[in-house]
């Protein structure tokens, strides 16, 4: 049996694991031999261990075992490490108490002996055996010896308290660290046989729960180089078991499988969809001559059971959708890797820490959208093109104007190259936009029972930017929902780009530097005389 010593090298987290990988070296014998790797976490998969190497002669492993062991104390380095800051930091604050007790010793004994020099020189000099002169040195002498350990006893006090504030800390970390350190801990033992002697560099990986990895974005408008530079970075955590010190990471998107084994396929059932119970109750009741007894729970009851079924069947559907999806991402091997450049520490106490996988930059275009019926202000919007290799998977963006932060977004879903995404800036002030009700009035001409109430909106843009600017403005007609109310478009200038069904209008407008442009959408709605319409503002009479 050889104990063979084998740091991590390196680690490829994935989004809720991670694969850890060991080197080490040592001398064989010849014949058949255990390499044992001690110490290995409670969180390590045995099935996902794997073993290779090569070797100065012809070396063949034999098998791989993974056991438990167990431990009295948590053998972890960083827990000895912590308990030794603490004992020092604890002899340190015990050195500081003895010397604010000699200092606070010294200080009770000046005043006493004040109190008695006052009493004696007061006596010495009534009797003509002291001099005025000899009293004034002796209150000088005390005034200046108490002062100085006055001095040392708060620069004391100050030391020990910021030195509690360290041991407190200390001993937060130390509990930490030994409540999520398990006293069960890992033994990996590789069997090779060497067909003579040599020396071994044995590769040792296995996959270990509590480790993730988020993305994380830093968007930045650079308005001068007419770019937009993305930050893609990395919000790394784990809580393996072991602290990860000085290792090339890895960050992958793929989800790795413990098994090869091909999915087999269920039976695929069909069958007669039955009426709801309160359909089946009519049903028999009907030929007892009480249907209409049976019609008020057939009218509620029928109806939620059909819902709640075609929720059930929508909700099933969408899992097989899912599925289907995420097994052919798995067999078009889309999944990504990134390599950080530089080697990091990430220690096991569950802390995240945030590397950068890479900058890129890319072109936007860069324009105006408004919505002056919810919100009379322009906002800047960026419309850009990944043109980059690197698929941006789902995560927070927080976005920047230059050096000014505007605020936070999401990508929800992954964009991939070649792929436009929006993304928006904030508010410009440089953009003026105002929205009035110009026009609300009841037309007076004779329809019959009905009423026509006719409307017009203005809207106004400026643009006070040095620069052309284009502007896409959002409005919108009223949608009736009863037959009897009818709405009609009536004058729309300009002519929008798009009115949907669903009376929603866009357009899109160019604005030179210093233009004012105007928008007028009128329409009218006519309805029975003696309904009343809510949903539309107040007319004139």
């Amino acid at each position: 049996m050889i104990t063979l010593e084998a740091p991590i090298t390196a680690v490829t987290v994935y989004t809720d694991r991670a694969l850890v990988t060991r080197r080490g070296s040592a001398k064989l014998g010849q014949g058949e031999q255990e390499l044992w790797l001690e110490d290995l976490p409670s969180t390590l998969l045995p099935e996902s261990v794997r073993a290779s190497g090569r070797g100065t002669t012809a070396i063949r492993i034999l098998g791989v075992d993974v056991g438990p062991t167990f431990h009295v104390e948590a053998p972890q380095e960083a827990v000895a490490e912590l308990q030794r800051e603490v004992e020092e930091k604890e002899d340190e604050d015990g050195l500081l108490a003895r010397k604010e007790e000699a200092v606070e010793a010294r200080r009770e004994f000046l005043i006493k002996l004040s109190q008695a020099a006052a009493g004696s020189l007061a006596r010495g000099i009534a009797l003509g055996k002291a001099q005025i002169s000899t009293g004034a040195e002796i209150i000088s002498f005390v005034d200046d010896n108490l002062s100085g350990t006055g001095q040392d006893i708060q620069q004391i006090g100050q030391q020990r308290r910021e030195l509690a504030k360290e041991l407190e800390k200390l001993r937060r970390e130390l509990e930490q660290l030994k409540a999520t350190t398990p006293l069960e801990r890992r033994r990996v033992v590789v069997s090779v046989e060497a067909m003579e002697e040599g020396e071994l560099e044995l590769e040792v990986s296995y996959l270990v729960k509590g480790a993730r990895w988020q993305p994380l974005y830093d968007l930045r408008l650079l308005e001068e180089n007419a770019q937009v530079e993305v930050t893609y970075l990395a919000n790394v955590s784990q809580q393996s078991g072991e602290d990860w010190e000085d290792v090339a990471l890895t960050l992958s998107t793929a989800r790795p499988a413990l098994s090869s084994v091909v999915p087999e396929l269920d039976p695929w059932f069909i069958r007669e969809r039955k009426p709801p119970r309160a359909l089946r109750v009519a049903a028999r009741a009907k030929g007892r001559g009480i249907m209409a007894a049976a019609e008020p729970m057939m009218a509620t009851a029928a109806p939620q059971a059909e819902i709640v079924e075609d929720r059930l069947r929508e909700a099933f559907v969408g899992a097989e959708e899912v599925e289907a999806i995420e097994a052919e991402v798995e067999e078009q091997g889309v999944a990504l890797s990134f390599k950080v450049p530089r080697r990091v520490d990430i220690p096991g106490d569950g802390s995240t820490h945030k590397s950068t996988v890479t900058t890129i930059n890319l072109p936007p275009r860069l324009d105006y959208v408004a919505a002056p019926k919810l919100v009379e202000q322009a906002y800047r919007r960026a419309t850009i093109s990944n043109d980059s290799q690197h698929i941006l998977l789902p995560g927070q963006v927080n976005i920047f104007h230059g050096t000014e932060f505007v605020g936070r977004t999401k990508f929800e879903d992954a964009i991939a190259p070649g792929q436009e995404f929006e993304v928006h800036l904030g508010v410009d002030d440089r953009i003026s936009v105002t929205r009035e009700l110009v026009e609300s009035r009841v037309d007076k001409k004779f329809l019959g029972n009905n009423r026509r109430l006719l409307y017009g909106y203005k809207i106004e843009l400026e643009n006070h930017r040095s620069s052309a600017e284009n502007i896409t403005v959002r409005d919108q007609l009223p949608v009736s929902q009863h037959e009897a109310i009818k709405v009609q478009a009536g004058r729309i200038e300009p002519r929008p780009k798009e009115q949907t069904e669903l009376g929603r209008i866009e357009w899109e407008l160019s604005l030179q530097p210093q233009e004012k442009r105007e928008i007028r959408l009128d329409f009218t709605v006519e309805h029975p005389r003696d309904m009343e319409v809510i949903g539309l503002p107040r007319v004139k009479h």
